[in-house]
């Protein structure tokens, strides 16, 4: 989802899952239970590192029945990627089987701490908070994006009722898709022209939302209610990018670089807005030629989703934040050329008459 947008400047230590006692099979004539790890992204745009890892977590059901009673299997195992004769496959290092009489309903989740400027180099990130539970699945409680600054936080689909490895996604395994369980949000700055030649130069002093939320607690079950709770509404600024940083005009045609770097805050929690919340932009624009030079300093604030105001209601920049979803913004920023307009006022007409006066 793309915002254009315009201005005019005049001047996880883990909590354990309740544990119920199964006895697995460990046959070595049993199948060992592998994971089918799907790409980031539903698309495909991105797969699942070979240097990450994520939790699983599955549940029993005798005689692979839904209404029998749901038994802890798999606690918290770390899967991560093996090479087995020559083989690609995801597993544990602790051995699970399959069971010979039942199924097996599987869940998982991962964090990555994103490396914007280099992301290859993103790593396996954890945070405190995160338990399981048959009924509402994975749970991260008072989850913190500020605290977690671009911190991705994916939790897998549900397998339900699986009796063996399959192939959906390239290897043999449990199907585990993970999605992006929270909102990003980047920028990109623009001139409406090239004003260098004009000797004006633009500096951007930082991008800050007002009022945000930024803590919640997300609940993978039931599905229908799926997604994040906000707990105490503890609202506060936060940051995009804070550095200064001068910028000026590209050509859209050939692609506006997004303002992303290990400072920038690109993670959000997803919430819908009201009229307090808002964006705020500081930038400077500099005049570098010419008598005198001089510094006008800018601050615009942009409500996020306006209130009508006599029955009319602006375009919002943001009705919300949703799960999953990427937005970028694009800021224009440009100049109001002086102009004159200039005219002259006619003639006033004054009549001298010579009457009563000497004839010269």
């Amino acid at each position: 989802m793309k915002k254009l947008f315009y201005f005019a400047a005049a001047a996880v230590a883990l909590a354990a899952c309740a544990k119920n006692e199964v006895i697995p099979v460990n046959s070595g004539e049993n199948q060992e239970i592998t994971f089918n790890v799907a790409p980031k992204t539903k698309a495909g745009t991105q797969t699942f590192n070979p240097n990450w890892n994520f939790k699983a977590y599955a549940y029993y059901y005798a005689g692979g029945s839904a209404s029998a009673t749901p038994q802890l299997y798999i606690d918290k195992a770390v899967v991560s990627h093996h090479t087995i004769d020559s083989k690609s496959v995801w597993k544990s290092n602790t051995p699970y089987y399959w069971p010979k009489n039942g199924s097996l309903t599987f869940f998982a989740w991962t964090s990555l701490e994103e490396d914007v400027a280099t992301p290859e180099n993103t790593a396996v990130s954890s945070f405190d908070g995160v338990e399981c539970d048959a009924t509402t699945g994975i749970k991260a409680k008072d989850y913190d994006v500020t605290t977690n600054k671009n911190i991705d936080f994916l939790v897998a689909d549900v397998a339900a009722n699986q009796t063996k490895n399959i192939n959906t996604y390239g290897h043999d395994g449990v199907p585990t898709l993970f999605r992006h369980k929270l909102s990003y949000v980047v920028f990109k700055v623009n001139t409406l022209k090239d004003y260098s030649t004009d000797g004006k130069k633009f500096t951007l002093n930082y991008i800050k939302f007002n009022n945000i939320e930024h803590k919640g607690t997300y609940t993978q079950l039931p599905t229908d209610s799926e997604g994040w709770t906000i707990e105490n509404s503890d609202k506060t600024v936060q940051t995009y990018i804070g550095t200064d940083k001068v910028f000026g005009y590209v050509d859209p045609e050939s692609g506006i670089p997004a303002l992303t770097t290990n400072d920038t805050q690109n993670y959000y929690l997803p919430q819908t807005f009201g009229a307090s919340e808002e964006l705020e932009i500081k930038y400077t624009i500099t005049t570098t030629t010419g008598t005198p030079a001089s510094d006008d300093v800018v601050i615009k604030k942009i409500v996020l989703n306006p209130a009508s105001v006599g029955g009319v209601t602006p375009s919002p920049l943001f009705t919300k934040w949703e799960k999953g979803k990427k937005y970028t913004v694009t800021l224009t920023f440009s100049l109001d050329e002086i102009f004159w307009d200039p005219a002259v006022e006619n003639w006033d007409e004054v009549d001298i008459s010579t009457s009563g006066l000497t004839t010269i």
